[in-house]
C-alpha cells in the first residue's frame, strides 16, 4: 500500500492566530471603516471652507430655513399655500459663506419677522444673480444684494432699495486686492500668470473693480490671469489666500477687516496690495410691486431697530450702527464700472 506522502499543511487548513483572526475577521473590517470614516470627517472639517469653491459650490449647500422651528428636509418643508402661515422670507446674497449668513443674518430676519407680524424664512442660494431673480419672481419679499447686483436688478425689473446700512458714519466699502504675506507683487499688473480669486461676477468688490482697473490699464481681464478661481464668499476668498490655494483674490474691505479683528491668521498670512474707491454698501432691496403697506412697515422695523433690544442685538452682529434710506447716486461709480466692463 503505498504510502501517503507528508507535507505541510496548506495555507487554508492552518489555525488562525489571534492577530490574524483579528485581521481577516468582521471586527477588523469594522475597525478599518471607522478609522477611515473619522479621517476622512476630520480632513473636511479643517478644509471645508475652501475645498468646494474647486465644485463650484459653497461649503454648505444653499438652503432655506425658517428660523422659527428646526432644519428640515426640502420637500417636508410647509408649504405657506397650503398651511396659510405667512412667511417673511428674506433673501442673502452670498457675501459670505452660508454658515456665516446664517449667524449674522438670522437674528435680522428674526426681528423683521416678529415686525410685521410674520414667520421668518432666511433664503439663500449659490450666486448673487440667483438672489436677484427669487426677487425678480415674487419667490423673496426683501433681499441683501451686492451693489453690481443691485445694478443689474434695476434693469432687469426695476429692483429698488428700501434701506442701506452704515457704520461708524461710513456708508461706503472698498475691493481690496489680498496676497499671501510672503507675495512680492504690490499692485494686480504684478499678478500676471497667477492663480486669482474672485467672489462672482455680480459682485462689485470681489469682480467688477478689478476687472475694471486692468481695462483701464490696457489689459483683457479674461485671459489675464492663469486661471480664475470663483469661490462664492469673500470670507472663502480670503482663506483661499491664507491657505496658498491662489495667488490672490479681489475681497471687500469690510468682510477683510473684521476677519482682521477675528482671526489673527488673516494678518499673518495675508497683506493688501490694492485699494478701490469706496463704493455704496450693500443694500436690502424690494421688488417695485411689493405690497406697499409690508414695504412700509419693513421700512420703519429696519430704521428703528436701534430702539429695540433685539434689533440692537441684530445690528451689533451685523457690525451696523443702523439702516438708513438709500440714495441711488451712491451707486453711480458701480453703473458706470458696469457699463464699461460689459461694453469691453
Amino acid at each position: 500500500m503505498a504510502g501517503k506522502k507528508l507535507g505541510l499543511p496548506s495555507e487554508s487548513d492552518r489555525p488562525l492566530s489571534g492577530f490574524s483572526f483579528f485581521l481577516r475577521g468582521p471586527v477588523f473590517s469594522a475597525f478599518l471603516i471607522l478609522l477611515i470614516g473619522g479621517v476622512l470627517l476630520f480632513s473636511y472639517e479643517m478644509l471645508e471652507p475652501v475645498l468646494t469653491m474647486y465644485a463650484g459650490a459653497p461649503s454648505v449647500a444653499a438652503r432655506e430655513v425658517s428660523l422659527s422651528e428646526p432644519t428640515v428636509p426640502e420637500t417636508d418643508k410647509p408649504d405657506p399655500n397650503a398651511t396659510g402661515e405667512k412667511f417673511l422670507r428674506v433673501a442673502v446674497a452670498p457675501l459670505l459663506s452660508p454658515r456665516r449668513t446664517m449667524e449674522l443674518y438670522g437674528p435680522l430676519t428674526e426681528f423683521l419677522a416678529r415686525r410685521v407680524g410674520r414667520t421668518p424664512m432666511l433664503l439663500q442660494r449659490h450666486c448673487y444673480g440667483d438672489i436677484n431673480e427669487l426677487l425678480r419672481w415674487g419667490q423673496c419679499d426683501v433681499a441683501v444684494v451686492g451693489t453690481y447686483a443691485l445694478v443689474q436688478g434695476e434693469r432687469d425689473f426695476g429692483m429698488e432699495i428700501l434701506a442701506v446700512p452704515e457704520a461708524g458714519g461710513i456708508g461706503g466699502h472698498c475691493s481690496y486686492i489680498i496676497a499671501p504675506q510672503s507675495s512680492t507683487a504690490s499692485s494686480l499688473l504684478d499678478l500676471r500668470g497667477k492663480r486669482f480669486a474672485f467672489v462672482d461676477f455680480l459682485s462689485d468688490t470681489g469682480w467688477l473693480f478689478p476687472a475694471t482697473w486692468l481695462i483701464e490699464h490696457a489689459e483683457d481681464p479674461r485671459n489675464f490671469f492663469r486661471e480664475q478661481v470663483i469661490t462664492e464668499a469673500h470670507d472663502t476668498s480670503i482663506r483661499a489666500v491664507a491657505k496658498g490655494f491662489v495667488d490672490a483674490a479681489a475681497v471687500d474691505s469690510v468682510i477683510y477687516d473684521r476677519m482682521l479683528k477675528e482671526h489673527n491668521w488673516t494678518e499673518r498670512d495675508t497683506k493688501v496690495i490694492t485699494v478701490s474707491p469706496a463704493f455704496g454698501l450693500p443694500p436690502l432691496v424690494v421688488h417695485p410691486a411689493l405690497d406697499p403697506i409690508l414695504r412700509q412697515m419693513l421700512g420703519e422695523a429696519l430704521f428703528e431697530m436701534g430702539g429695540d433690544e433685539d434689533g440692537r442685538k441684530a445690528l451689533s452682529l451685523l457690525g451696523v450702527d443702523r439702516f438708513v434710506p438709500g440714495n441711488p447716486s451712491a451707486y453711480d461709480d458701480v453703473r458706470r464700472q458696469a457699463d464699461k466692463v460689459e461694453k469691453y
